[in-house]
């Protein structure tokens, strides 16, 4: 099979045209540069991403917080016949329940201090 010139012809052009694509539309350093800015983009993506879970893990905590105190206040008023007396003690100053703990106060102190803002109001 003897190479004529129209075969010749059609070689060159098919080898052009994958110079062509391979320069122009399959570019490597262009596509490598592209991938670097997706990969930047998705750090600062990740970033931002941890520092909102780390907002909203601190605020959860926070409206947990505030709602176990709303629920506590509502039930150091309801408890009030709990609190010693001079003559009797409370159901929390016993030897067992002495050091319960509602924070850094004692139950039965609390209970006392609830009972003094509950008789304001």
């Amino acid at each position: 099979m003897t190479t004529t010139p129209s075969s010749s012809r059609k070689c060159d052009l098919i080898s052009f045209r994958g110079f062509y694509s391979r320069k122009y539309f399959h570019d490597f350093h262009s596509r490598r540069e592209y991938l670097q800015q997706i990969l930047t983009q998705n750090m600062k993506t990740l970033e931002l991403m941890k520092a909102h879970e780390v907002e909203s893990r601190e605020q959860a905590l926070r409206d947990e917080e505030q709602r176990q105190l709303c629920s506590l206040k509502q039930l150091g008023g309801r408890l009030h016949h709990l609190v010693s007396t001079k003559s009797v003690d409370g159901v929390y100053n016993g030897i067992v329940t002495r050091n319960y703990k509602i924070g850094d106060m004692r139950v039965e102190d609390y209970l006392r201090q609830m009972k003094r803002i509950n008789n304001r109001d």
